[in-house]
């Protein structure tokens, strides 16, 4: 954690469903400075990935599609349903976005930084930033949200809710949280809110 006054650090997490990805982009239209984990573990997954090697070796070649790259999918697939394999997946990949991460901070002078970290507690990432921001919204909400994309069946999606820590306890951990059960504007002000606190 860096306590160089001209800059703050920012950890955004939540629930899968929860919307951090579009209190993100508030963020960034506030004007921060923003990074996303999950595009970090998409490049670090490439072919040409830091992790894809390793990765192949503990899956096996049965997740490589026929253009040789690693079909997330069906990885996301066995690791739900797989405590030990997720946390084999986890010990290769969060050193990655740590990494990155700790550049990241380290290239920030000043101003507002918001890193989106899914997993920020259950990987131990939130003693790197100087306050943690959670997107809150009822276990219903995000139900409804992830179903409504196609991607996901409801027993996909429940695997995932408790693969995490619950949303509960993540707000009482947080310095502030988002309310993100309503309108796209309603958020918004809670994060412009925000914000201009920290800004000022």
């Amino acid at each position: 954690m860096d306590h160089d006054k001209n800059k703050i650090t920012i950890g955004l997490t939540g629930g899968i469903g929860s919307g951090k990805s579009t209190v993100l982009k508030m963020f960034s239209k506030c004007g921060a400075k923003t990074a996303d984990a999950d595009r970090v573990v998409h490049e670090a997954l490439s072919a040409q990935g830091a992790a894809f090697q390793r990765v192949v070796r503990l899956f096996g070649k049965s997740v490589l599609k026929k253009d040789g790259t690693l079909d997330r999918a069906r990885m996301a697939q066995r690791i739900f349903g797989n405590k030990s394999l997720r946390e084999s997946l986890e010990a290769i990949l969060h050193p990655i976005v740590r990494r990155a991460f700790k550049k990241q901070i380290a290239e920030l002078k000043k101003g507002v930084l918001v890193l989106d970290i899914p997993l920020l507690f259950e990987a131990g990432f939130a003693q790197m930033v100087d306050q943690v921001v959670v997107v809150n919204a009822s276990k219903n909400t995000r139900l409804k949200r992830l179903l409504s994309q196609g991607r996901f069946s409801r027993k996909d999606v429940l695997l995932r809710m408790n693969a995490q820590i619950p949303l509960i306890d993540k707000c009482r951990c947080a310095h502030f949280v988002i309310q993100n059960n309503r309108t796209f504007s309603h958020a918004e002000k809670q994060v412009k809110r925000y914000f201009n606190k920290l800004i000022a």
